[in-house]
């Protein structure tokens, strides 16, 4: 099964009349992570230290073995990175199952 990495947020804090950005205020309509055709899996998510967040997943755009893929969302909702994710890992072979942990200095230490 082939679908975009999406995350959804469900929190008063997102759903106030005074929240404005990018998130999506439908519960079945999610914000897009990454836009690529291809499988992404195992995702995990640490705080940018601004509001925002750093997403890691596996992702096998890259044909039969999967690399890892990160990307950074803004407070409002907005992805910060480039459509489909930057690559963090695309060495040989299979990268899967990434950890990830805010540096807290605006980065994160991905594993």
């Amino acid at each position: 099964m082939r679908f975009a990495l999406l995350v959804s947020i469900y929190g008063a804090t997102c759903m106030t009349a005074t929240a404005l950005g990018q998130w999506s205020r439908d519960p079945a309509a999610n914000n897009p992570i990454c836009v690529d055709s291809s499988n992404q899996s195992y995702p995990v998510m640490t705080t940018d230290g601004d509001g925002g967040a750093i997403l890691v997943w596996t992702d096998y755009r890259n044909g039969s073995t999967s690399d890892i893929y990160a990307q950074r969302i803004s407070a409002a909702g907005v992805p910060l990175w480039t459509p489909k994710g930057v690559p963090v890992c695309t060495a040989a072979d299979y990268q899967t199952n990434p950890t990830v942990v805010s540096d807290g200095a605006g980065g994160a230490i991905i594993t």
